[in-house]
């Protein structure tokens, strides 16, 4: 599975024509970013793995704070893509003036391999 497309493909619908970024922040706001972490297998026998699992960040940086519409659209698609909801959080970073909103996913997924099996 690709998943930075995956991922991509999930939440462009539903940004509406905001700036989405794999791993940086957009100059401009309010964008939205995402990054992968914690990939590693969940299902293995035989040396082989069978299933990987992983967690997806994704972030709604804002000048105003006002990313909840956003928030609630982002884990509504997330959710129906098949992610399970994490939790969230949100932070100020006032040398700058951003908020930031961070909401985490999980997922399990079948691992592929070169030979389609």
């Amino acid at each position: 599975m690709d998943l930075k497309k995956h991922v991509k493909d999930i939440l462009t619908p539903v940004i509406a024509g905001k700036p989405l970024a794999y791993r940086v922040r957009s100059k401009d706001r309010p964008c939205v970013s995402y990054h992968f972490f914690n990939i590693r297998p969940s299902l293995h026998g035989d040396g082989k793995v069978k299933r990987k699992e992983c967690q997806c960040q994704v972030d709604i940086w804002t000048d105003n704070g006002d990313h909840l519409t956003l928030a609630d659209a982002i884990t509504g698609a997330m959710l129906k893509a098949g992610w399970l909801y994490v939790g969230e959080d949100d932070e100020v970073d006032t040398t700058i003036g951003v908020y930031q909103n961070t909401i985490v996913f999980y997922l399990d997924y079948k691992m592929e391999v070169a030979d389609g099996k």
